[in-house]
C-alpha cells in the first residue's frame, strides 16, 4: 500500500516532473518483483505457471511432503541458463548441456528409480523429454524480466499415482522450477571445505552418516533422485557447515587400507554434497573419484573435456587420498557444479571431534596461487560456445 501511495502523490503532485518515469519504472519493478517461478506440464502439453518462494530444494521438498515419498521424489537435474547478447542489444539465452546430458540423465535417473521400485522400463522417455523442452522455455521465457545473466533451472520427473502398480507406460508429471542465480561470469572467490566425518574415528560410525550409497537416497550414486535434499541435511548443521564453511566432502574408506590403520590416512574423496571434487597434484595430474562411486555432475564432464586442452595437465578419475594431503601432495583443489561450473577451494579442514576440539585444517592453499584452477575455468569458458544449447524463446 506504502508504495501505491507513493506512486499517487507523484502523479497528484506533478505528471511531468522529471522523477515521475523514474519513480514508476523503480516501484513496477518492486512491485512485481518475483524471486522464482514453477510450471508443470499437463497431458496436452498445457504448461501452468506460478511464481513461487524459496529455493528449488525446498519447492522440491515441499513436493515430497504433499505427495508422499511414492509420487513426490522423483528424478531432477540442474540446468545452468545463460544470456548472451549480441551487439549489446539483443539478448539470447541457452542452457548448458540440457540437449547432450541433461535429459539423458533425466531419463536414466528415472528408469533407476522405477527399477528400485520394482517397476522394469526400458522407455527413452522421448515424450518426457519434450515435456521437459516445453517446460523449460516457458519458465525461461517467463524469468527473462529478472535481468539476471544466469538462472538455475530444476527440473524434476515424478511418478504419477498408479505407475508404480499399474504400468511402467504411464507419463511421471514433469515439472520445473527457475530461480536467479547468484553467480557471475568470473571464477568464484575460493572457499572452505568441511570433511564429513563422524566424532568417531572407525569406519562403522563413518558407515551411519548420509551417503548416496544408502537406501534413503533412492537407487545409490549414479542416480540423481530428489531424497538426497532432504538425506544430506544432517550434514549441514553447524559442525560440519559453521559459518564461513562453503561445501561438506564425502569420503569412505580405501579399499587398500586394511588391519590396523590410522583412521584419517586411510580415506579417500569422493564429492561434495552439491558438488564433484578435483584434486591437482604437484605433478599435474587432477584426480577426481570414479563414476561408480559419485554423482557424475554435468560439471564434472565439462571439466575432463576441458583439462585435455590445458598444457601439463593430465586427467585421471581416481579418488584422491586424506593421506596424499598430509605429505604435501596435494597443490590446488576445486569443486564443480552445474550452476557455478568451478569453485576454488582455499582449506580443506577436519570438524570438531568432541566438546572441546576446534576443528583443524588438514589441508590449505591460503598462500599459494589457484593459477591451475583458473587455467581450466579459462578451458571452459572460452569455449562455452559447444557447450550451450539456444533456447527456443
Amino acid at each position: 500500500m506504502g508504495r501505491l501511495l507513493t506512486l499517487l502523490r507523484v502523479i497528484l503532485l506533478g505528471r511531468h516532473s522529471s522523477g515521475f518515469l523514474a519513480v514508476c519504472r523503480r516501484e513496477h519493478r518492486t512491485l512485481t518483483r518475483v524471486k522464482a517461478f514453477e510450471a508443470s506440464i499437463t497431458d496436452g502439453n498445457e504448461v501452468k505457471i506460478s511464481s513461487v518462494e524459496g529455493a528449488a530444494r525446498n519447492w522440491m521438498e515441499r513436493i515430497a511432503d504433499r505427495e508422499g515419498r511414492d509420487h513426490g521424489t522423483g528424478a531432477y537435474t540442474v540446468v545452468r541458463c545463460e544470456a548472451n547478447f549480441d551487439n549489446d542489444e539483443d539478448m539470447k539465452w541457452g542452457y548448458w548441456g540440457l540437449e547432450d546430458f541433461h535429459l539423458q540423465r533425466l531419463a536414466s535417473s528415472f528408469r533407476l528409480l522405477l527399477r528400485h521400485r520394482g517397476v522394469c522400463s526400458e522407455d527413452d522417455f522421448d515424450e518426457l523429454k519434450q515435456k521437459t523442452r516445453i517446460v523449460a522455455d516457458t519458465l525461461l521465457r517467463e524469468a527473462k524480466h529478472l535481468e539476471a545473466p544466469v538462472l538455475m533451472l530444476t527440473i524434476l520427473w515424478t511418478p504419477t499415482p498408479g505407475e508404480l502398480e499399474i504400468s511402467p507406460t504411464l507419463s511421471p508429471r514433469v515439472r520445473g522450477h527457475v530461480a536467479v542465480a547468484n553467480v557471475s561470469d568470473k571464477l568464484s572467490e575460493p572457499i572452505t571445505a568441511c570433511l564429513a566425518l563422524p566424532t568417531e574415528p572407525t569406519g562403522e560410525a563413518l558407515a551411519l552418516l548420509p551417503s548416496r550409497q544408502k537406501r534413503s537416497c533412492e537407487v545409490g550414486p549414479s542416480a540423481k533422485i530428489s531424497a538426497w535434499c532432504t538425506s544430506r541435511r544432517p550434514l549441514e548443521g553447524v559442525r560440519f557447515k559453521p559459518q564461513g564453511v562453503g561445501e561438506v566432502l564425502l569420503v569412505r574408506k580405501r579399499a587398500d587400507v586394511g588391519g590396523e590403520f590410522d583412521f584419517i590416512a586411510s580415506l579417500e574423496v569422493l564429492e561434495g554434497l552439491v558438488s564433484n571434487i578435483f584434486v591437482i597434484y604437484a605433478d599435474g595430474t587432477v584426480r577426481t573419484a570414479c563414476t561408480n562411486s559419485v554423482l557424475s555432475g554435468y560439471a564434472r564432464g565439462v571439466v575432463l573435456q576441458s583439462i585435455s586442452s590445458c598444457p601439463g595437465l593430465r586427467a585421471v578419475e581416481t579418488a584422491a587420498t586424506l593421506s596424499d594431503a598430509r605429505e604435501g601432495m596435494w597443490n590446488e583443489v576445486f569443486v564443480s557444479s552445474a550452476i557455478r561450473l568451478i569453485v576454488p577451494v582455499r582449506k580443506v579442514i577436519l570438524p570438531p571431534m568432541n566438546d572441546s576440539d576446534c576443528g583443524r585444517c588438514l589441508w590449505n592453499n591460503e598462500d599459494k596461487s589457484q593459477d591451475m584452477t583458473r587455467t581450466i575455468f579459462d578451458a571452459i569458458k572460452s569455449s562455452k560456445a559447444r557447450f550451450i544449447h539456444p533456447a527456443a524463446l
